[in-house]
C-alpha cells in the first residue's frame, strides 16, 4: 500500500493468481504494455502507453491465435511470469479525503475466523 499524502492519493496493489481463470494473452498484453510504458516514462495507460491498433491480437488462417510476442512468451506461460512479463496485479486507488469533525476518512478492517474487525481511521 502507497500512501501520497502530498498528492492526496492512496494506492494498494492486489496480487492475482495466474494459475486459474486468467486471461493468459490479456496478461502478457497488459505486461508488454506496462513494459513500454515505463521505458519510455509514460505515467498514464490506454493508447499511448501501447495499446492502440499496432498491439491488436492477430489472428491465423483458421482463427488459431498467434504468438505476438515472437518469443514463445504464451507457450511457456510460467516462465513469462516468473521473467515478470505478465500483468499480475490489480491496483486500487483512492483520493485521501480531508479531516471533516463527524465524518470518517477510511475504514480498514481484517478478516479473521469468517469475522469481520473493523478498525477506523481515527484511533
Amino acid at each position: 500500500m502507497r500512501i501520497k499524502p502530498k498528492s492526496g492519493f492512496l494506492e494498494m496493489d492486489i496480487p492475482l493468481s495466474t494459475e486459474a481463470h486468467f486471461n493468459k494473452h490479456q496478461g502478457l498484453r497488459w505486461g508488454n504494455a506496462v513494459q513500454k510504458a515505463d521505458a519510455s516514462g509514460v505515467t498514464t495507460f490506454g493508447a499511448a502507453a501501447g495499446f492502440g491498433p499496432g498491439n491488436m491480437q492477430r489472428r491465423g488462417r483458421g482463427g488459431e491465435t498467434l504468438d505476438e510476442y515472437g518469443d514463445g512468451s504464451l507457450e511457456n506461460f510460467d516462465e513469462s511470469v516468473q521473467r515478470k512479463q505478465v500483468h499480475n496485479k490489480q491496483t486500487l486507488g483512492g483520493q485521501i479525503l480531508k479531516n471533516e469533525d463527524g465524518k470518517p476518512n477510511y475504514m480498514l478492517g481484517t478478516f479473521r475466523g469468517g469475522r469481520f474487525f473493523p478498525m477506523s481511521g481515527r484511533e
